[in-house]
């Protein structure tokens, strides 16, 4: 298995640069970064060692999903990392991890550098409705995207989407981030129950 250490450093000037989102013509994982929440700059994969969390590589090509963060480790880069894997000109998977977290696969990963968040959410939204096994892994992408438009989001799927699934899923993914606009939804939502 290949290891890549995706501890990227990027100047202003290249952040400054992006453009929006690429179409993705090859198979295979396809990366991009984008600015993140306080809570996902710390997502990658852990393992315990005597009460301690570690990080451990995520690996890309597992068929299950599992991933935290920890007061223990703290990410000072405040982006993250989007992976999209496209098998026979589909996406097939998505994953959202912390910037600094090493990730295994056994493929090539193509890096598509920096994309403003509104970009990279516009992208993931395709991915939400109708349901489908994606919708769960893009809403959970969304989440931990930087800016307002990542909350508005979440909020829209909470209170609209026709899918039962998505809905419990943004109330999640919104309760995940921890925020102020976050917990005034869920405070409303509960007094009209």
């Amino acid at each position: 298995m290949r290891v890549i250490a995706l501890i990227l450093v990027t100047s202003v000037a290249s952040d400054a640069a992006s453009a929006e989102m690429p179409v993705f013509t090859a198979d295979g994982w396809h990366t991009w970064r984008v600015s993140a929440t306080e809570i996902g700059a710390d997502r990658c994969c852990f393992e315990w060692y005597s009460g301690e969390a570690r990080r451990t590589a995520c690996d890309l090509d597992s068929r299950h999903v599992s991933f935290g963060s920890s007061d223990n480790v703290i990410d000072e880069s405040a982006m993250i990392q989007v992976y999209a894997l496209v098998q026979d000109g589909d996406v097939s998977k998505i994953r959202a991890l912390s910037s600094q977290c090493p990730v295994t696969t056994k493929t090539d990963v193509a890096d598509m550098g920096f994309v403003e968040s509104d970009d990279s959410i516009r992208w993931l939204e395709n991915f939400v409705a109708p349901r489908t096994k994606m919708s769960t892994h893009a809403l959970a992408a969304i989440s931990v995207h930087g800016g307002a438009n990542s909350l508005n989001m979440l909020v829209d799927v909470a209170q609209h989407d026709t899918s039962l699934e998505n809905r419990k899923d943004a109330v999640f993914w919104l309760v995940q981030t921890e925020s102020e606009q976050a917990f005034a939804y869920i405070e409303r939502l509960l007094g009209d129950t």
